[in-house]
């Protein structure tokens, strides 16, 4: 999903680490699935390459991590 923003963004990986204040090494392992970004990372990385995200506030945990699974699908749809 990371590499699939980053590639129809038309930024290369060192572009979209130092956009998004990901350390470029990181951002490698996101893309190779070898690391599960965090949503506030996810947020950033869409950010930096120039999509909008946005999570309200949620009142329990659980509806956090729901807000999270819908951030991954948004994602994979941009």
């Amino acid at each position: 999903m990371i590499r699939q923003i980053r590639r129809e963004s038309g930024l290369k990986q060192v572009e979209l680490a130092s956009r998004s204040g990901i350390h470029s090494s990181v951002l490698s392992a996101y893309e190779h699935g070898t690391r599960q970004p965090a949503v506030a990372a996810l947020a950033r990385i869409a950010r930096a390459a120039g999509l909008e995200v946005r999570v309200g506030p949620a009142a329990e945990r659980m509806e956090m991590v729901r807000a999270g699974e819908i951030l991954v699908q948004v994602l994979d749809l941009a």
